[in-house]
């Protein structure tokens, strides 16, 4: 996928909370070759804050497929020192199951990405295993994961992808995508 050349955003942070249906659907792109039914969706049955989060429904039957959704495209330039974080809920089936979650950036629309994150197995779960198909994170199963981007601080026209592939595991949740950065005001002491 190669996208425009323009930013879509711009300034001293980017915050996503998922809270916004219309501006989720308009900014993202989801990339979903697994099987009907099962891609990136917004839904409003679990959240880490508010009310909405992305999930993907992993199924058994989904072990070896790729998932993936892409942000619009930022201009990182105004963004000091940035922070990038999202908040995440995963559970395994089983102990040996092996999904993976990483995390790209592009810095020229699409043509190609670069590895900044890679979680797989018991590094991605955040609770204990479980069979339930219609298994929903309570709030201490969200975690927020770091990733480092300061290699495209300087960029004006990044984007970032999620990619997940199964490894036979559970549903996983994402929420919260923000990229914080020093703004210059002083906080009172």
């Amino acid at each position: 996928m190669v996208s425009s050349s323009t930013p879509t955003y711009n300034g001293w942070q980017y915050v996503e909370g998922m809270e916004n249906a219309a501006q989720f659907s308009n900014d993202y792109t989801i990339l979903n070759p697994a099987p009907a039914g099962n891609a990136w969706t917004r839904v409003t049955t679990a959240a880490a804050t508010g009310s909405a989060s992305l999930k993907l429904t992993n199924t058994a039957t989904m072990l070896g497929t790729t998932d993936e959704f892409v942000s619009p495209s930022i201009d990182m330039t105004a963004i000091t020192s940035p922070v990038f974080t999202f908040k995440i809920a995963q559970r395994q089936r089983t102990s040996s199951d092996a999904d993976r979650l990483r995390v790209y950036t592009s810095t020229n629309c699409g043509q190609t990405w670069i590895q900044r994150y890679s979680k797989a197995g018991t590094t991605l779960a955040t609770g204990t295993a479980t069979t339930s198909n219609t298994w929903t994170p309570s709030a201490s199963e969200w975690r927020t994961e770091t990733v480092n981007v300061s290699s495209v601080q300087n960029s004006n026209n990044v984007r970032f992808k999620f990619t997940f592939e199964s490894g036979g595991g559970n549903s996983i949740y994402i929420d919260d995508i923000n990229i914080i950065g020093v703004n210059g005001i002083d906080a009172p002491d």
